[in-house]
């Protein structure tokens, strides 16, 4: 039997709360990028805590580490052959290229995206213009995280074939701690090399680490984060009882979300002042993914729903989660409109006038996240799904299993 229609004890698992995940990870850039308009990043009390908001996208690359890998945990826990690499390279290109090109033409055009059409315009089109220092914070400066991201779908199926090699040679018994192994060595060397282009633990990254660290090798340890968890759920579906600690503190959410909330903090306390997310220096770039770790790990338990899913999964926040995406590629946009792209003030703003920016921010790109989605993403995925059903889909398109 497939391993995506594999009966367990207390039925098919479901990731109801992963769009909400979205929806949070997406809020908290945009209160970044609000914060940082109004200069509450550089002034005022609460300064680190407003730079760290950035580090929704750190949510965002342990959500893909996790979906995007299940599929790959569940063959290898149960020895079958791997998802088709094609059907998944063409889901990945359908999920992201489609909006992400409308919206960097849309932009380029409006001069709202940096230097898009010049000499290097293909760079920007294939999301490969963080590889090069003179177009690293060019184009549509969100995606910068989504050049990672396209680094990470094109390694991720060579990565899970060299991984069901390895446990076929060592053996299935313990193909999940085995994986999880792996995956923890990967991590730990991403966070040593980001060391070693650091001048200590907390200082930030050196200029001539700047484009390695904003790639993937910089993120590794990130997306680890989520392999490792999709690995542990995997595990869960036919053996409840495997990694009991972790279980523990997955049913403990307000546990969890606490230990995020006091990494996310102490990560905010020793940071360089704020920076560009891929150059923090270890300390904070490790504090934040074990944050976002414990906010994402209530998400994957198995069995009765507890509070943290309930709240992810109301119908406002999952459909947010839904349009996230779209809300990620425009708000910045939004925001230069609505208070122009000069410098940020030197002194902070009030609280109440940051507030009002943040809604007129997020109203804005939601209306725009919505048109995305429902006129250029969806379309473009159903179009896909008519014409390519092939191998694979079916164990992506397992309820609980959206897209991210």
């Amino acid at each position: 039997m497939p391993a995506a229609a594999l009966p367990t004890p207390s039925g098919p698992l479901k990731f109801e709360a992963f769009d909400g995940l979205r929806a949070v990870a997406a809020t908290l850039v945009i209160a970044y990028h609000v914060s940082l308009f109004e200069g509450l990043t550089h002034a005022g009390v609460l300064a680190s805590l407003a730079s760290e908001l950035k580090g929704g996208v750190t949510v965002f690359f342990v959500i893909s580490g996790f979906l995007l890998y299940l599929p790959y945990a569940r063959a290898i826990r149960d020895g079958d052959p791997l998802p088709s690499w094609r059907s998944y390279a063409r889901r990945r290109a359908v999920r992201i290229l489609p909006g992400y090109w409308v919206a960097l033409t849309i932009l380029g055009v409006a001069s709202l995206a940096g230097s898009v059409f010049t000499g290097a315009w293909w760079s920007y089109y294939g999301l490969a213009y963080i590889y090069n220092p003179a177009t690293l914070i060019g184009g549509l400066g969100v995606s910068w995280s989504l050049c990672v991201e396209a680094t990470f779908y094109l390694c991720l199926p060579f990565f899970a074939r060299w991984m069901a090699a390895l446990v076929r040679r060592d053996g299935t018994a313990d193909a999940a701690r085995s994986q999880v192994a792996v995956v923890g060595a990967l991590g730990l060397v991403s966070i040593l090399l980001r060391g070693a282009v650091c001048d200590s633990l907390i200082g930030p990254v050196s200029p001539t680490g700047a484009v390695l660290e904003t790639a993937l090798p910089g993120a590794l340890d990130w997306f680890a984060i989520g392999i490792a968890l999709a690995v542990i759920a995997a595990a869960w579906e036919t053996s409840p009882e495997r990694f009991r600690p972790v279980s523990r503190l997955a049913a403990n959410w307000p546990l969890s979300w606490a230990l995020a909330g006091v990494l996310y903090a102490v990560g905010a306390r020793e940071q360089q002042g704020d920076l560009f997310l891929p150059l923090y220096g270890v300390f904070t770039h490790v504090a934040l993914g074990l944050a976002s770790a414990f906010l994402v790990l209530p998400a994957i338990r198995r069995g009765p729903r507890t509070g943290a899913v309930r709240i992810l999964s109301t119908r406002f926040v999952a459909w947010l989660g839904m349009i996230s995406y779209g809300v990620y590629l425009w708000h910045d946009s939004v925001l230069k409109i609505l208070k122009g792209s000069g410098a940020p003030p030197s002194h902070a703003a009030g609280i109440g006038q940051a507030i009002v920016l943040f809604l007129a921010t997020a109203a804005g790109a939601i209306v725009l996240g919505a048109g995305s989605w429902y006129l250029v993403e969806r379309p473009a995925q159903r179009l896909f799904r008519r014409r390519r059903p092939g191998p694979g889909v079916a164990i992506a398109r397992k309820p609980g299993l959206t897209q991210t």
